[in-house]
């Protein structure tokens, strides 16, 4: 019984676990993190989860999301693939919110937006440029 309440609270409550970098803030005063580390490339595309952490609770009560997305950076454009919303900071606590596209649609970013910033920080890191930077954005 007491596995079955560890395996339940786990399913129920988990967290994204991922080694998050600070990447960009906007006007609201929001910040926003990219799992470097899980950044995977698959037939010319790249795979990247961003995590966006909010001052104050959304109207729903989220504090943050964490969202999937695919990347072409030769079109310089992407899709949001997942997005999984928490009631705590940094994608913690219980993922109350998931939403998964059944048919995520392209989408060209304006220039200063942070998916726009974030998917050209990941392409350059893609190319070889292995500095990460940080940016106030938005």
């Amino acid at each position: 019984m007491r596995t079955l309440v560890v395996i339940v609270s786990l399913l129920f409550s988990t967290s994204l676990a991922a080694e998050w970098t600070w990447v960009a803030n906007n006007i609201d005063k929001s910040s926003f993190y990219v799992a470097f580390k899980k950044v995977k490339e698959v037939d010319g595309y790249l795979y990247a989860w961003l995590l966006g952490n909010h001052v104050s609770p959304d109207k729903f009560g989220f504090f943050s999301y964490a969202s999937y997305h695919q990347v072409d950076c030769e079109l310089q454009r992407s899709k949001t693939l997942t997005e999984i919303r928490y009631k705590q900071p940094m994608a913690r606590g219980f993922a109350g919110d998931r939403h998964t596209a059944k048919n995520p649609q392209w989408f060209d970013a304006p220039p200063d937006s942070v998916i726009k910033v974030v998917s050209n920080m990941i392409c350059s890191l893609a190319s070889g440029d292995k500095s990460e930077k940080s940016v106030k954005c938005c």
